[in-house]
């Protein structure tokens, strides 16, 4: 006999007992938590677990819609429903039918009198023959994952306890949903990483077998080193997800794989332009965002830097919002001086970094960083840029070499300063477009 004995959840959307123990409920959640939270996969989980419960509770479907992040929902998994009756509620908008209105309102919705409801939300539930439809969101904080929906056909209702037990399932059911989301994004990421850092050896290989015949591949091979800063950043936000992942972390672990994510695709995206650079001295233009360009090179730079960044001045002519570059390339120019400019800076007062962007003479346009710090070696001249030169605190190196080749091939040159009130200073030009 079922049970009509109402339970309340606790603060953490948890069945306590009666207090005489007598909970019919008590022992079932117990093993459906266990058997959520220990789940391996997600399709595998549900099923499961929607046999667990269907004779149980008397279940004919079960629905778990996943919300698109937009305004949709895709029926991404589902129990008793035939092909064409799968067919018929594959993706819902928001606000439309049962699944689509607790989307909507982010809250638990109950439908105990389906057959004789004149709602046309409850339209596709009557058509197949559902007498009761209990609908709860899966929200991970405050991120909507999907909806978790459970029909009953006949006449019979959903009762307090019944209803309360099934949404202290949902609760669990979004635990592990958004841990199980995480863990397939970061190691998907974290394969993705391996796979660059294996091609990103090979490259660098490669072009060090070669590196004797000309010195297109000495150019390529500063490039396939240049790799080495956004796969460095990949494996520290990698980390930083993993460490919060087996912790206690918080909402922000996805951000961080995709930021991870990010730089593997920019590391994949050096590689190409290495290879292109060698094979045909070529790059290859198009219209960039100036500022998504500083932008990009300012989040590169101090991606893997310890304490607090310096601070950063723009003197950029705002008539000059566009650019007609490679703009990975360019990027990694600016991600290369400005990276400098923060590793000459350690230890510095009061540590400031200047961009400035200006039109000068001759069609052209000067890009520069400058900084407060000690400045460059005075045996330093521009003319030694194919080498790997320093200034006082090492900021300069191996990268110099490569802010030459990709300017040079954006048929525009480079060179460096050391300013009359102190610190560093490099400006490169670029045709103005």
């Amino acid at each position: 006999m079922r049970s009509n004995a109402a339970l309340r959840l606790n603060d953490n959307g948890i069945i306590p007992s009666n207090d005489d123990g007598s909970s019919p409920y008590l022992g079932l959640l117990a093993d459906c938590a266990a058997q959520i939270l220990c789940a391996t996969d997600t399709a595998s989980m549900l099923s499961t677990l929607f046999a667990s419960l269907r004779t149980k509770l008397n279940l004919s479907v079960y629905f778990f819609y996943r919300y698109d992040g937009t305004t949709g929902l895709f029926l991404e998994e589902h129990g008793g429903l035939t092909p064409s009756q799968r067919a018929a509620a594959w993706r819902l908008s928001i606000e439309e039918g049962p699944c689509g209105l607790v989307a909507k309102d982010r809250a638990p919705h109950v439908f105990n009198r389906v057959r004789g409801s004149k709602d046309t939300r409850l339209a596709y539930a009557r058509a197949i023959g559902l007498g009761s439809y209990a609908v709860s969101p899966l929200l991970h904080g405050e991120t909507l994952i999907g909806t978790l929906g459970f029909g009953r056909k006949g006449g019979m209702p959903f009762n307090t306890s019944e209803v309360q037990f099934l949404r202290a399932i949902c609760n669990f059911v979004a635990v592990a949903k958004s841990r199980l989301r995480t863990e397939k994004v970061l190691a998907e990421t974290t394969c993705s990483r391996d796979a660059l850092a294996i091609e990103h050896v090979r490259l660098v290989d490669r072009v060090a077998a070669l590196s004797r015949l000309s010195h297109a591949t000495s150019v390529a091979s500063t490039l396939a080193h240049e790799m080495t800063q956004p796969l460095t950043a990949a494996a520290n936000y990698i980390a930083t997800a993993e460490i919060a992942l087996g912790g206690t972390g918080g909402t922000d672990i996805l951000r961080r794989l995709a930021l991870a994510r990010t730089q593997i695709t920019r590391s994949a995206q050096i590689i190409a332009k290495a290879r292109q650079l060698v094979e045909t001295g070529t790059v290859t233009s198009e219209r960039s965002c100036l500022c998504e360009i500083l932008s990009d090179a300012l989040e590169l730079a101090l991606a893997g830097s310890d304490g607090a960044p310096p601070a950063m001045i723009y003197d950029v002519d705002p008539s000059i919002t566009y650019l007609v570059v490679d703009r990975v390339q360019i990027t990694q120019v600016m991600t290369n001086l400005l990276r400098n400019a923060a590793t000459a800076l350690q230890g510095t007062q009061a540590p400031t970094i200047t961009v400035s962007c200006h039109r000068i003479s001759n069609g052209l346009i000067e890009i520069g960083v400058t900084d407060n710090g000690p400045g460059f070696d005075p045996a330093v001249d521009s003319t030694r840029f194919d080498q790997a030169v320093k200034s006082t605190t090492g900021g300069l190196g191996i990268g110099l070499s490569v802010c030459k080749s990709i300017v040079a091939a954006h048929g525009g040159t480079i060179r460096n300063a050391n300013p009359t009130d102190g610190g560093a200073a490099i400006f490169f030009t670029l045709p103005d477009a």
